[in-house]
């Protein structure tokens, strides 16, 4: 749930990211999450947020940070309202 309690120009879209090191103690990958929102001095508006497990095993915290800031670009790089289709198994 969220409020926006002023003009459209005075809020702003905010992107968090995040990346864990070797959060899964079996396969020691590291899970990347991003949380969007829209801000502004009287509003706070959550947009979409995700969590999901990298696909390779980092060696370091800022590997596992570089690799989460990678996943992030190429999402948000599409087009403007481009919808991402999953591959289905025949």
């Amino acid at each position: 749930v969220g409020y926006v309690g002023q003009e459209e120009h005075d809020v702003n879209p905010v992107l968090y990211t995040d990346a864990d090191f070797a959060g899964c103690s079996k396969t020691m990958r590291s899970t990347s999450s991003v949380f969007m929102s829209v801000m502004g001095p009287n509003s706070s508006c959550p947009l979409a947020a995700t969590s999901k497990k990298q696909t390779s095993v980092s060696h370091s915290t800022p590997e596992a940070e570089i690799v989460e800031d990678r996943v992030v670009t190429r999402s948000s790089s599409g087009k403007k309202g481009a919808k991402r289709q999953k591959k289905t198994q025949a």
